[in-house]
């Protein structure tokens, strides 16, 4: 953290996420890939200072997620940046938008309630407005989702529900885990983080 590795873009910096040997930069209004050599610029996302959402779904293409204020993106090793336009995706609230990434698929909170969404597997540029669920111990808004090796945390401001793969369910290929709710929530969206197998977070008592 004492030497300055790149400067990209006209800033601020609004969100990163890494990628193999890439990493993805949201810098002002656009969207950049960087190496140890190299700056590609990507795209417009649009916005200037909000937080961007990035994600990978893991398939062959490397095909990433971007969430930037109301829009939705995707690219992947081409480097071409497509929005999403299907009228499924749920892209009011980006400010408040989490996504995660589980069995190839795409999953993001409808921002204001406890229902999330997902995509087609392997590709972020359909939904289907059957792939709709929503947290069921408790109706406090899901503030954020994340994978936890093959499950999804679905934390809401209340409580957090650990949901698992459903292989059985076509529609929606996750169910959650009776009896596994916390009954603590997420006091801040912002601040949870994830590193490696480990999710850390401020909860809606003011711990850790």
């Amino acid at each position: 953290g004492l030497r300055e590795f790149k400067t990209v873009g006209t800033g601020p910096i609004r969100g990163m996420f890494r990628l193999k040997e890439f990493v993805y930069v949201a810098s002002g209004d656009s969207l950049y890939k960087i190496t140890e050599t190299t700056t590609v610029l990507i795209g417009v996302i649009g916005g200037i200072d909000s937080i961007v959402k990035m994600n990978a779904n893991g398939t062959d293409t490397n095909q990433i997620i971007i969430i930037a204020d109301n829009n939705g993106f995707t690219t992947d090793d081409t480097d071409v940046l497509t929005p999403i336009t299907d009228t499924d995706f749920t892209n009011d609230g980006g400010a408040d938008f989490s996504v995660a990434s589980l069995n190839q698929v795409f999953w993001v909170n409808k921002p204001n309630s406890n229902a999330f969404i997902g995509s087609d597997a392997a590709n972020g540029q359909s939904w289907d407005a059957l792939r709709k669920t929503s947290a069921e111990q408790s109706f406090d808004p899901v503030v954020y989702l994340a994978r936890q090796k093959s499950s999804l945390r679905v934390m809401g401001t209340r409580t957090i529900e650990h949901w698992q793969t459903d292989i059985n369910d076509v529609n929606v290929p996750i169910r959650p885990i009776l009896g596994a709710t916390i009954d603590r929530g997420v006091g801040a969206q912002r601040s949870v983080a994830e590193w490696q197998d480990n999710i850390f977070w401020l909860a809606d008592d003011g711990t850790v």
